[in-house]
Order: structure tokens, then C-alpha cells, then sequence
């Protein structure tokens, strides 16, 4: 116990030192920090500089750069997670309570995998969800749109196998409803499941040019790390907790799924924010003039040479 109340008395020493110390600088402020691997800190301004230079390169070289000035026909896809059951930050009670307890209405670490894609235009394609196990029941399948993506994989995460379907069964016929110009350029991060050869052959003989961002870069350069996902997060969580309040003797189970990422969609998905992901991004207007490099804790040049670089060639 009085190892606890020490432990305590420090705490306070240290918050009011600090609440002392922010009134004497106001030009500071408290921010949670944004957690970046080794990996990505090692990106220069240069590897994206010198990647733009290589794909517009490549693009150019086989006639393809022309689609670059059509938003229509550019698209970024990525995986997310929703997790059934995200964690409530903070709730109201009564002061001086001491107990202050959330009932669990799903496992809370079970998430499951959703691929989408979105148009320089704000186009939305058809999102492929991912299960985890072998079989889905029929009343889970009921619970989505016909012309949604359905897979599975042992572990819920994307594969080779569902990335290909993807491709396959609901992006492409997703365009050719839209009335979409093929061919049309596909950036996607450099994830094991999209660059095999059997995804390759697809994209091939379908229109679809698929480039990889720079490695390590999708807080920079990717349209839906930068800004879709986080708004579409949040809507996920306000309706899911909406929905525990007006069912709050049930539990939130894979029947609802499909019917709950609908609503989050339509209210987390924006055109205005897709488009300017894009832009910020440097895919649409593409240019790296408009990447934002304060984000790039590396002063290296890790690619010298952008004539040199195999990053846009079809087979990466």
C-alpha cells in the first residue's frame, strides 16, 4: 500500500509540473504520438522523389501516362480492421465511484479484415470482407449485399487467393458497372498477397495496371491510410456504440456485420476527403510536389538513382 501511494504522490508531482510548464510555454502542447516503425523512419524525401520519378518513367515509356490525368481511372486499395468490439474510451458516472465497468457484447479482440478501394474521383468500389475458418453460414452471407466480396482464410488476413478474387469478382465488374475506362492504374501497398504471379496475370489480362507504393511509405503516400480509414473508423465505433445502446440486451454478433460497415460507409466515407487524400498524396494530381515530407524522419538517400529503380516494372 505504500508503494501504491507513493507511486501516486509522484504522478501528481509530475502532472502539476507539467501543467506548470505548459502555462509558462504556450507554444507547446500535449500530443499523442503517432507510432512509426524503424522501417518507416528510414524513408527520405529522396526514395519518394526518386519513386515518382521511376513510375512516371515507366508509365510514359509504355503509353500508359495519359491515365494518370483521369480520376476516374486511378484508385488506391488497402486492408483494414474492424474490431467487433472497440474499446469505449471514456463513459459518465458518478463521481467518487469506484467501480466503473463496460459489458463485453462481443469477443474484444476479435476483428475482422475488410479490402477497399476508392477513385481519385471519389469512387467507392464494393469492399471484400475476410472471415476467419473455412465455412460461413448462410445467415452471415445473408447479411450483405449481393455484389459484396466474400472470403475467408485460416486467420482472417488477406491472401494471395482472396486479393485474386478480389480482383476478379468484385473490383473489375465493380468498374465495368461504373462505366469505368480501362485500362486503369491500381496503387497498392507492397503486401505479399498483391504481388504474385497469379494476381499479375489477372491484373493483366483484365486492364488493370498494378503499382506498389514506395515501401514503408503508406503514411505518406497512400490515399487510405492518409484519409479514409481513420474518419470511416470513427463512424464504425459511433454506430456499433449506437447500436449497443438500442439493443442492449443482445449481443453484437457476424450477423450484424454487414449491415453495421454499411451504415459506418455512409457516414465515414466522404468524396471530398478521398480526393484530397489523393492529392496530398501526390497520385492525383501525380506529382511529389504535394507529398507531404515533414513526415519523413530520414535525411538519407536511400534511392539515388530513379533510372535504376524496378519498383513500377510490371513483375513488382
Amino acid at each position: 500500500m505504500a508503494n501504491k501511494t507513493k507511486r501516486y504522490d509522484e504522478n501528481a508531482i509530475r502532472r502539476k509540473w507539467l501543467e506548470a510548464f505548459l502555462r509558462g510555454n504556450p507554444e507547446l502542447s500535449l500530443r499523442k504520438p503517432e507510432a512509426v516503425s524503424t522501417a518507416h523512419s528510414r524513408v527520405s524525401e529522396s526514395d519518394i522523389r526518386g519513386w515518382f520519378a521511376s513510375v512516371f518513367k515507366w508509365l510514359s515509356d509504355n503509353g500508359y501516362a495519359n491515365i494518370l490525368q483521369d480520376p476516374s481511372r486511378v484508385f488506391n486499395g488497402d486492408e483494414t480492421s474492424f474490431y467487433m468490439h472497440p474499446k469505449i474510451k471514456e463513459v459518465l458516472a458518478q463521481k467518487g465511484s469506484r467501480n466503473v465497468y463496460e459489458i463485453e457484447k462481443a469477443p474484444a479482440k476479435q476483428n475482422i479484415t475488410v479490402m477497399l478501394s476508392f477513385s481519385a474521383s471519389g469512387f467507392v468500389v464494393h469492399p471484400h470482407i475476410i472471415f476467419p475458418g473455412q465455412r460461413l453460414k448462410r445467415e452471415i452471407l445473408q447479411g450483405f449485399p449481393a455484389a459484396w466480396g466474400i472470403g475467408h482464410s485460416e486467420r482472417g488476413w488477406m491472401d494471395t487467393n482472396n486479393f485474386k478474387n478480389y480482383i476478379e469478382k468484385v473490383f473489375h465488374p465493380c468498374l465495368v458497372k461504373q462505366g469505368t475506362k480501362f485500362p486503369v492504374i491500381f496503387f497498392v501497398d507492397g503486401h505479399v498477397s498483391h504481388k504474385s504471379i497469379e494476381v499479375a496475370d489477372v491484373c493483366q489480362s483484365l486492364g488493370i495496371i498494378l503499382i506498389s507504393l514506395y515501401p514503408n511509405t503508406t503514411h505518406i503516400t497512400q490515399p487510405a491510410d492518409v484519409a479514409v480509414f481513420k474518419p470511416l473508423k470513427d463512424a464504425w465505433r459511433d454506430s456499433l456504440e449506437q447500436w449497443r445502446f438500442q439493443n442492449a440486451n443482445e449481443n453484437f454478433t457476424l450477423n450484424y456485420f454487414g449491415e453495421m460497415l454499411q451504415k459506418a460507409m455512409k457516414i465515414g466515407i466522404k468524396t471530398a476527403s478521398i480526393k484530397n487524400g489523393f492529392r496530398v498524396c501526390g497520385l492525383h494530381p501525380f506529382t511529389p510536389d504535394h507529398v507531404d515530407y515533414t513526415k519523413c524522419l530520414s535525411k538519407l538517400q536511400l534511392y539515388p538513382d530513379p533510372s535504376q529503380s524496378e519498383t513500377a516494372s510490371p513483375e513488382n
